[in-house]
């Protein structure tokens, strides 16, 4: 009897030509590291009596889906192809030898992104093998910190047509190519377009189209339909200094040096900004990914507690984005390197 391993695994995704067409071939097997893919199978069932004591039900398949957001350490191609997906365009610049490395600059657009097949495997001995048809990327986190080192991608992903069993495994390999820390974004990360913070311990950005699927005659979805587009912000997280607290001063009284007997402000606060860069490598190596968001409504954690243990105090300065005139709402810019991607994608 063989048992289906769990730390045995691979996903893979592409690009569909469109909705119901999956693709044939895997462009990029990707480094998941967390979280999964499912598939997902909802019942119900209808009471009724038969003149007896526990009496009897009707049972039905609601629906069946594919969902999941599967973590992925964030190369640089892979950041690149997924907000690609997510996004359904970008711009490109492709590499100068010696002098600059291949560029996708991503901001939102009318749609809602592309379609894609992806594919998953678990097992050595046993192996579970299921294909996800059908799926759109409704959201996507990156994250890092102290303590999550290497730079993370999540995609929520929903699949229309999810578990068809496959038997060989997709052709793409894993790229040799590192992932970004988290302290390759040293001395990059601004807020309110002032001076960079060096004590940052963490911050998430999820982009979130606020999509949802919906179902027609069938038990399968039959599309997804955008609804309250978002970007939010878990942090940044500040190490409570002198600077960070000028920041805490300047979003809660509205001045970075209250004056004796200053009050929290009553009145809307100013819109902020912020820019974080995880960059390594000069010249046509150069590998990085840059978040630009040009207006921020910060909401700050507003607990500044003491520690008898002693220890940093940590400032959250949580945040929603807010439009601001003549720039895009999100600015995400991905250079992959001498060795990366150097072709606009298209599939």
């Amino acid at each position: 009897m063989a048992i289906t391993e769990s730390n045995i695994y691979a996903l893979w995704v592409a690009k569909q030509t469109a909705k119901g067409t999956p693709a044939t071939a895997s462009t990029k097997r990707l480094i998941h590291v967390a979280g999964d893919l499912d598939l997902n199978r909802e019942d119900g069932s209808e009471n009724y009596s038969d003149l007896d004591r526990f009496g009897q039900s009707t049972d039905y398949i609601s629906n069946v889906s594919g969902q999941g957001t599967p973590g992925i350490q964030a190369q640089p191609n892979t950041v690149a192809y997924l907000c690609w997906l997510f996004f359904g365009s970008a711009s490109f610049t492709a590499k100068v030898t010696g002098t600059s490395a291949p560029k996708f600059v991503f901001t939102p657009g009318a749609n809602t992104g592309s379609w894609s097949t992806w594919w998953k495997r678990v097992g050595q001995s046993d192996i579970v093998r299921q294909k996800f048809n059908d799926t759109k990327i409704t959201a996507l986190k990156i994250e890092g910190g102290t303590q999550q080192r290497i730079l993370r991608i999540t995609p929520t992903l929903t699949s229309l047509d999810p578990g068809e069993v496959f038997t060989t495994d997709p052709s793409s390999t894993l790229s040799a190519i590192s992932p970004l820390l988290w302290t390759d974004a040293t001395g990059t990360i601004k807020l309110d377009g002032g001076t960079a913070f060096t004590g940052t311990t963490q911050v998430a950005i999820t982009i979130d189209d606020g999509s949802q699927p919906v179902q027609g005659d069938s038990t399968r979805f039959y599309d997804i339909v955008p609804g309250t587009a978002s970007i939010t912000m878990e942090g940044p997280t500040l190490i409570l200094d002198d600077v960070s607290r000028q920041r805490y001063n300047n979003i809660i009284y509205g001045t970075t040096s209250p004056a004796t007997g200053a009050k929290p402000i009553t009145t809307k606060p100013a819109i902020g900004s912020f820019e974080i860069e995880w960059t390594r490598g000069t010249g046509d190596a150069r590998e990085s990914v840059k978040i630009a968001i040009p207006g921020v409504k910060w909401t700050p954690d507003l607990a500044i507690a003491p520690n008898p243990d002693g220890g940093p105090i940590e400032l959250a300065l949580n945040g929603q984005m807010r439009k601001v005139s003549g720039s895009e709402a999100i600015t995400i810019t991905v250079e992959t390197g001498a060795t990366g991607d150097n072709t606009a994608y298209t599939s």
